[in-house]
């Protein structure tokens, strides 16, 4: 007479006729790891893109000394300049 296995994991059935629970859980981890690699494309299609010029940013010490007076300017010419 032939020994039978002992089932040590329960029936094998159990996974193909789970709750709708694991039905739910399963949906929402899919969906998810569908908008991780939507996002991951999205992000790599970002990085392929074409480059901009970049910006000269003028370092000279006249440029220096007219920027924070832009701001000053602007607020005393919405003030009405009284």
């Amino acid at each position: 007479m032939p020994l039978r296995p002992t089932p040590v994991f329960g029936s094998a059935s159990s996974f193909l006729f789970g709750s709708a629970r694991k039905l739910w859980v399963d949906l929402a981890l899919l969906a998810a790891l569908g908008g991780a690699i939507f996002g991951l494309t999205r992000l790599a299609a970002e990085w392929t893109g074409a480059l901009r010029p970049v910006f000269e940013i003028d370092l000279s010490p006249w440029a220096l000394l007219a920027t924070p007076s832009f701001p000053c300017r602007a607020a005393w010419l919405r003030t009405g300049s009284r």
